[in-house]
């Protein structure tokens, strides 16, 4: 057989492409979708992807095209009305706290999400309302216990941090914040124990690291 008798064969998705007359079928797209993704608002995403075998034109085609599209109309509609309440944590919370006045959760999520934009003063009413609703509310009490240490009231944030971990005494950030109390109170054999127990009980936590580097400080300070 001489050179000339071999051809090479088109690449891949050219294949998938050219019309062979032998075979007498039509155009066909690669096997990659010609589409992307599409994400509606409510969330959820549709993918119009016509695989190998899915001619142009076809019934299917225009049928998957059709109920994708309609799919995507249906839920912008829905969720139009609620979009500018999902804009941020703190329309969100508002939203629910207007809407549920005299539950604990929205208030103490409201003051949560206040608290990490750095509006403290605003914050702070909604932990209080929080535990007005539900006073066995650990972090409600443990959230409320970092305004009030912010603000200098460390007695007040003592107490509320030691009710919540009466109520829970797993709950790690209430008791990382009482070991931070009592080390800015000078109380550094009470922090001690605290961040040790939160070594012990949660050894891979975020909590844990911290409280590694807080006794190694302590260390420090009491071997000076």
């Amino acid at each position: 057989m001489s050179p000339t008798s071999y051809r090479t064969a088109p690449p891949r998705d050219e294949r998938c492409i050219i019309s062979y007359e032998r075979h007498k079928v039509k155009h066909y797209y690669p096997t990659r979708s010609f589409l992307p993704a599409m994400t509606a608002p409510g969330g959820a995403t549709f993918s119009l992807i016509f695989h190998r075998g899915y001619a142009i034109g076809t019934p299917m085609a225009r049928y998957r095209l059709i109920v994708t599209a309609a799919l995507v109309v249906v839920l912008s509609v829905i969720t139009i009305d609620r979009s500018a309440v999902y804009d941020d944590e703190i329309s969100l919370y508002t939203d629910m706290v207007a809407k549920s006045p005299h539950k604990a959760r929205p208030h103490n999520n409201l003051g949560d999400a206040l608290k990490k934009a750095g509006r403290f003063k605003e914050a702070g009413p909604h932990f209080e309302r929080a535990l007005e609703l539900q006073p066995a509310y650990p972090d409600a009490l443990n959230n409320l216990a970092t305004i009030y240490n912010r603000s200098g009231r460390r007695q007040e944030a003592l107490q509320l941090l030691l009710r919540a971990l009466a109520l829970e005494p797993g709950h790690r950030q209430a008791r990382s914040n009482l070991a931070m109390t009592y080390y800015e109170q000078g109380m550094l054999y009470e922090a001690e124990q605290q961040f040790s127990f939160i070594i012990q009980a949660a050894p891979y936590s975020r909590e844990a690291v911290f409280a590694r580097k807080m006794l190694s400080l302590i260390q420090r300070r009491t071997f000076r």
